[in-house]
């Protein structure tokens, strides 16, 4: 007769053979472990997927946007050179004509100051220019006047694309800002140039595409054919706050960003959006969310299937298992129970050569290797108890060196200052004897020891970072790094620079060494956008899982991506000393404050076009 198990139930008896709860324990062992990893599976490819998908349109997005960019700058520096030609229809009948193809012009004009057309380029356009060209762009090129101005786009049978725009420039009689204005030039741009960068949709698929819209009041306009809407062009339109188009309403509002959201038909999709101050445009990069995540559908489908499939077979094995079990069952239980409490000499194995028998065996054997493992563990637990002393140790032996570090630049100081005074006293006493090369050196020598007093403050200033307790709080980063500018600008002089702050997330922070990586990573973009005439550096900051990431750029000489892991050792330079002034210290402290608290440091660039240095924290 089967052995079964009794369980109650609100005082009455049930009885469950043990066939039947072998089976059950087949299947919850097997097919948990299946779902559980299935679900792990699937929820992992899932986030990689969608970090694809979202930094594929962040991708492409920025890509658009500074293809645009580039494309209109290269249309300003023409028209400037132009303009500025003390022969201007005679350099636009030579030298222009090669560009007009592609810079994708219609027609270029000339008026004079009172808006009468004096040059026409294209001879389809020359009567109507003459006649009424002033009348029909007059905002357009009384803004002109002012310097280089882009006009909003507007219908134009005439143009390939059916659209077109203005650009226009102010004309001087000296060829230069600040002559007499004698006239205003302007390049009509056919819009089938802009077009062809916004809707090449290689890569994105059957439902991704590239748009354009601008705000309008508090509507946003569509400026160029959809994909899915030909004739959107000036047409098509979206009141800003609605639901629908809610990527091309946050691009056109000046935001970048990316995210899931309905478009402008109502469907679902994945975007990334960026805007264009220079244009006011916002660009928007994205394809349905159905076809973005189908491979996550027929995953979910084949999971579906697969844990399906498990659970059948798994089934038909618990009953296979359960029909061979009986009697012997039992006696395995018990030396279970003796096993488990402690007993690892317990035997458990039969004479039987069935399923059952086996198992006493292998039991028999898992009982004699966790012996074994459990006299390992000892072992590896003394392993464990040496390594922790070592570890000790070598913490002790790191604090003696940044003592010795601290002592020895602390201890350098008075033998510099007595290098430095009797130097003085020896230029202010014997400076009528000493010829210019004399002159010279000792302006080497008080160069030098100026530089020796930087690199002990750097020196002690790193040593003080492994002996400081980290004293950490949620801090605002925007206020802590608006002290920092406030400090910095002080001492800019004439300098222009233009600090751009973006969003910056707060942060748990040790407040006092997140600000001196601000001013570290600040210094260091100031110092090397030196040359540069118009300074720009950004900070901003961005949320990632886990953590925070921040990130200082500038649009100075940058540096060559194969040293890149060389910037933040200590006394590395990237540069001569002749040609920016620097200890090499200064990154070093950068990471040693962001290791400290967690994080990670790296930096980008290209040379002669700017760095950007990131650092992140944990949430």
């Amino acid at each position: 007769m089967p052995y079964r198990d009794t369980i109650c139930f609100n005082g009455s008896r049930f009885s469950m053979p043990i066939r039947l709860k072998l089976i059950i324990i087949f299947l919850v062992v097997a097919i948990i472990p299946i779902i559980f990893v299935s679900l792990v599976t699937f929820h992992n490819y899932t986030s990689s997927m969608e970090a694809f998908r979202f930094s594929q349109m962040r991708y492409l997005t920025a890509n658009k946007a500074e293809r645009i960019e580039s494309y209109f700058n290269n249309l300003a520096a023409n028209i400037e050179i132009a303009a500025g030609n003390q022969h201007v229809t005679g350099f636009l009948d030579n030298q222009l004509r090669k560009l007009e193809s592609i810079l994708g012009l219609n027609t270029i004009f000339l008026v004079d100051r009172t808006g009468k057309a004096i040059y026409v380029k294209n001879p389809l356009h020359r009567e109507s220019a003459l006649s009424n060209f002033y009348q029909e762009h007059k905002k357009e090129l009384e803004a002109g006047k002012k310097g280089v101005f882009f006009s909003d786009i507007y219908p134009d049978s005439s143009s390939a694309s059916g659209f077109s725009m203005l650009a226009t420039a102010p004309v001087f009689s000296s060829g230069k800002p600040g002559g007499v204005l004698t006239g205003i030039i302007a390049f009509e741009v056919d819009m089938a140039v802009v077009y062809r960068l916004i809707q090449d949709v290689n890569g994105m698929g059957k439902t991704g595409e590239t748009l354009i819209g601008k705000k309008f009041g508090n509507e946003v306009v569509f400026l160029n054919p959809l994909r899915h809407d030909p004739q959107a062009p000036l047409k098509r339109r979206i009141t800003l706050g609605g639901r629908a188009g809610m990527p091309v309403q946050e691009a056109a509002l000046g935001k970048t960003g990316y995210g899931e959201y309905s478009d402008y038909r109502g469907v679902k999709v994945i975007a990334a959006w960026q805007y264009i101050p220079s244009l006011g445009w916002g660009v928007v990069a994205k394809i349905d969310e159905s076809e973005a995540f189908a491979d996550i559908m027929n995953l979910k489908k084949l999971v579906i299937l697969i844990i399906l499939i498990v659970i059948f077979l798994s089934a038909l094995m618990a009953v296979s298992i359960a029909q061979s079990v009986s009697g012997p069952i039992k006696k395995l239980t018990e030396g279970a129970q003796i096993i488990g409490s402690g007993n690892l000499d317990y035997k458990v194995g039969t004479n039987l050569n069935d399923e059952i028998g086996q198992l006493s065996r292998s039991f028999d054997k898992m009982t004699g290797d966790l012996k074994n493992i459990t006299a390992s563990r000892n072992e590896l637990n003394i392993e464990i108890a040496e390594r922790k002393k070592v570890e000790e140790a070598l913490i002790a032996v790191n604090k003696e060196l940044e003592a010795f570090t601290y002592s020895v630049s602390h201890d350098l100081r008075s033998p510099l200052r007595a290098i430095d005074g009797f130097a003085r006293i020896l230029m202010e006493e014997y400076n009528h004897k000493l010829d210019a090369e004399g002159k010279r050196q000792f302006e080497i020598i008080s160069r030098n020891i100026k530089r020796m007093g930087e690199l002990i403050d750097d020196l002690l200033e790193l040593s003080r970072l492994g002996r400081k307790e980290l004293a950490c709080s949620s801090i605002n980063m925007k206020e802590a790094l608006d002290s920092v500018m406030e400090e910095l600008k002080a001492s800019l002089g004439e300098r222009k620079v233009e600090f751009l702050v973006k969003e910056i997330p707060d942060a748990p922070a040790d407040r006092v060494l997140i600000k001196q990586v601000f001013i570290n990573l600040l210094t260091n973009a100031l110092k090397f956008t030196a040359i540069k005439k118009n300074v720009i550096i950004e900070i901003g900051g961005n949320p990632e899982p886990g953590r925070n990431v921040y990130y200082v750029k500038d649009n100075g000489v940058g540096f060559d991506m194969q040293y890149a892991n060389k910037l933040f050792g200590i006394f590395q330079r990237l540069h001569g000393q002749e040609e920016f002034e620097g200890t090499g210290i200064g990154l070093a402290i950068v990471k040693r404050i962001i290791t400290r608290h967690g994080g990670e440091v790296w930096a980008e660039g290209k040379v002669n076009e700017g760095a950007t240095f990131y650092f992140s924290l944990p949430k």
